[in-house]
Order: structure tokens, then sequence, then C-alpha cells
């Protein structure tokens, strides 16, 4: 097999299959061909069934299907309710056997697996008064809270002044300490970006985020601190929460995950 950099490539199939090839992970990748509904909706009626995401589901205070729409130009459009602290946003479906993506014998994004999640976002026509995270986290309560889990590692916008002046910060909790760290980029209405959280097999995190039409001007993050090994629970999910009583937006493309498997 021909070498490509530090990994081999199987001519037959055209995947790495070095120590960072297919082989070796096992990959998730969501588009959202079907818009997630509710949780009672994918056991609900035959039609809720036939027409509801089957790996992802709507969450957060106030949430409805209908705040999760099928986007024109790919993904989902998240919508809150129209009141202050409304939420909206989507989590792998926590029903068991419902599907891969949560850990409830299905796959386990296990801390001591190197698991890496990658999520394309858009934010909407406005950025004001409103909260975005995206990331891996134990729950996803009303009221987002960087201290509401003991363990989780996500990307956050807070569009308060007093939170890290408009830009994406890295929150993660490790046994229940809490950190967070600055990226330096900028929060900008109608941009897309593109975020990548990797915990390495040695337990520290490498997260990069950027604008998806100029990656080169990407922001790296390393974090100084382990997280807790062999933690099972963590649940990848995207959401936007209101922090005023108006319908706030943004745009959900896709969500990717992988782990080592071997």
């Amino acid at each position: 097999m021909p070498k490509q950099g530090t990994a081999q490539v199987d001519e037959a199939v055209g995947l790495l299959v070095g120590g960072r090839g297919w082989r070796k992970r096992h990959y998730l990748f969501e588009s959202f061909m079907q818009s997630p509904g509710l949780n009672a909706d994918v056991i609900g009626t035959t039609t809720s069934m036939a027409i509801s995401n089957k790996n992802f589901e709507a969450s957060g205070t106030n949430a409805t299907a209908a705040l999760c729409a099928l986007d024109d130009n790919g993904g989902i459009k998240l919508t809150t309710a129209g009141a202050d602290n409304d939420q909206t946003g989507v989590v792998a479906h926590t029903d068991t056997d419902q599907t891969s993506w949560f850990e409830d014998e299905g796959c386990v994004f296990d801390t001591d697996q190197a698991p890496a999640i990658e999520v394309k976002i858009k934010t909407g026509s406005a950025i004001t008064d409103q909260i975005i995270w995206a990331g891996l986290a134990i729950t996803h309560p009303a009221t987002y809270d960087v201290s509401d889990d003991a363990d989780r590692v996500v990307f956050d916008y807070d569009s308060a002044a007093a939170t890290n002046g408009g830009k994406w910060r890295l929150a993660y909790s490790v046994a229940g300490t809490d950190y967070t760290h600055d990226t330096g980029l900028t929060v900008v209405a109608d941009t897309t970006y593109v975020a990548q959280i990797f915990i390495r097999e040695d337990r520290y995190v490498d997260a990069f985020i950027g604008d998806a039409n100029d990656m080169g001007s990407a922001k790296h993050v390393r974090t100084a601190n382990k997280m807790t090994a062999n933690i099972l629970t963590l649940i990848p999910g995207v959401f936007v929460e209101a922090q005023a009583a108006a319908a706030k937006h943004m745009y959900l493309r896709y969500i990717a995950m992988g782990f080592n498997n071997n």
C-alpha cells in the first residue's frame, strides 16, 4: 500500500488505514435529511415516525418540532419560541436502542477513546440577546450555565457584554471544576462557523473554531487540564437560547463524530 504522510491508503477502497484511519475509528455523520421532532415523535403516530429524524431530537425550554425546521441551504434552522430564556436545540435521541449516537446501548463517547466532534453552524441575522453552545455534555438543562455538568466540553457564545466580549470561547469542566478559554474569535451575524473538539488519547483537548469561508484564520485552543478519565455519558448537542422576549435563531448544517474503537 502506498504511504501518505504517516498513514497508509488502501488502494482498493481509498481509505486511510493508519493511526487516523477509518479502520481504527468509528465515524458518525448527521446532515439532517429529516428534521428532528420531540422525543415522543419517534414513537408517536405513523406520520410523525416517518418524517422525524431518528438520530436527533428537538430539545430545550418550550422547544417544538416546528422550531427545528429543514433549511433550504441544508441542515436545519433552530428558532426559539419567543419568550426570555426559551431554548431550541438538538441532542442525540435518548431512547434505548434508538440510535448509536446515544450512549445507552449505542456508541459510547468515552473520554478514554479519543472522541471528537465537529459541527457546522451559521449564526442568525442578529446575534444580540442570545446564547449559542455546541459540543459534548452530560445534560442540557433549562438556562445554560457552564457549571451544569461535572464533566463537559463545548464552544459557547453569550452576547452579554460581560461574558467574553462577544467572542467564542471553549468552556469545559473536569470533575466539577470549570474552565473557560477565550478563542479571540469575534462572533459575527450571518456567518458560518466550523467547530471541532478533539479529546486526545492523553485526555487533553484540542479545539478549533473558524469562519467556514476562511479556515486559515481558525483559532486553536489546547486545554491545560485533562478531561476526567472514563466518562461514558457525553451527549452531542447544539443549542440557541434567547436572553430577551423575542425569537432567536441559528442554523445547524451537520454534526460529525468519531472515536477509537480498537
